[in-house]
């Protein structure tokens, strides 16, 4: 073959093999169907998380605005019920006079007889005992309702989730909306955070074993 056939062959050789490795590269870099399928299912999957997203944030707004008639009834109603329980008290006020005045009188009644006997060596007439208005049932339950009103909780207290430190102590490490349970919203929260059913312990307030690690990193 002649020096010039030579070159010409290399050279046509040469542009054979960078025009391969030109459509390999091609190749290689074209993602393989497993890739788009899974890049694919990936945008979908975003899209659908957005989506629903969006629809739990609408059912949170429906929520708050039934939560706004709902309290602003309550709270008109809960006026109504202090005016029940004033006349309620006066009732109440009333009739515990009126026992704890005709207990006073029975009191004095015995101990008039007694005086009467002992002064002049008579035997005292056989009464029947009477419990004071204090350990009477009665009285006892009434005024536990009283107290239960007074004692009424003033607010809704967070209940948490309790994890250990790096030292093993428990420390507050999120909430679990417990205090929530039986509302609509606390459903809708859990959603939000696709909590699970299995959580930590829960309470209002950290055990004393916690009280000294509240502020510890975990």
């Amino acid at each position: 073959m002649a020096p010039s056939e030579e070159v010409n062959a290399a050279v046509g050789e040469a542009e054979t093999l960078t025009e391969r490795a030109e459509r390999l590269r091609q190749t290689v870099a074209r993602p393989t169907e497993k890739e788009a399928a899974q890049a694919e299912l990936t945008e979908v999957e975003r899209q659908i998380a957005e989506r629903e997203a969006k629809a739990l944030r609408a059912e949170a707004a429906t929520r708050l605005l039934a939560i706004k008639r709902a309290y602003g009834s309550l709270a008109d109603q809960i006026t109504q019920d202090d005016r029940r329980l004033i006349e309620a008290a006066r009732k109440f006020e009333v009739a515990a006079t009126t026992e704890s005045d005709r207990y006073a009188a029975i009191a004095l009644l015995k101990h008039e007889a007694t005086t009467l006997a002992e002064t002049f060596g008579l035997t005292p007439p056989e009464l029947p005992t009477v419990t004071p208005p204090s350990e009477r049932a009665a009285v006892v339950k009434a005024i536990g309702a009283v107290r239960v009103l007074a004692n009424a909780e003033r607010s809704v207290q967070p209940m948490v989730l309790w994890g250990k430190d790096t030292q093993g102590r428990l420390v507050p490490v999120g909430r679990s909306y417990e205090e929530l349970e039986g509302t609509p919203g606390v459903d809708l929260i859990r959603r939000a955070k696709s909590q699970t059913p299995s959580r930590p312990r829960a309470d209002k307030s950290p055990p004393a074993q916690a009280r000294d690690a509240a502020d510890v990193t975990l």
